[in-house]
């Protein structure tokens, strides 16, 4: 991208899968720790929180991986950091470039990705792919 970094929508998904994953794994030793002790409860609740963080970085990662491919666009756009004409702009997106189409608002944005960048749009320039 423009600014040398990751979309934000990347950095987020990626920093969330990142954390519930860390936070599992921390959850899952305090938990055996726990019941090591005979606190029942408390390694029961820590085991159940652990279960929780992987299933949703699993889902996380599911999102991403179910992005829309196939998609195009249909003029001249510029991906933006966020779903707002006045937010920043993150990567030019000509048109009849290919793109996938990861996210969508109610009101008219999608959020798109050529490659390594991703950018919100507006939802009139993206032809979607089946």
């Amino acid at each position: 991208s423009r600014f040398g970094a990751r979309p934000t929508l990347q950095w987020v998904a990626r920093g969330a899968t990142v954390g519930l994953t860390v936070f599992a794994a921390l959850a899952a030793m305090a938990g055996a720790q726990s019941l090591l002790r005979r606190r029942w409860r408390m390694g029961a609740a820590l085991a159940g929180a652990a279960v929780v963080c992987a299933a949703a970085a699993a889902g996380v990662n599911r999102a991403e991986a179910a992005a829309q491919p196939g998609s195009r666009m249909t003029r001249d756009a510029t991906g933006r950091i966020a779903p707002s004409e006045h937010a920043l702009q993150t990567v030019p997106l000509p048109r009849g470039t290919a793109v996938r189409v990861i996210e969508q608002t109610d009101d008219g944005w999608v959020c798109v990705r050529r490659g390594e960048d991703a950018g919100w749009v507006p939802a009139e320039a993206v032809l979607r792919g089946q």
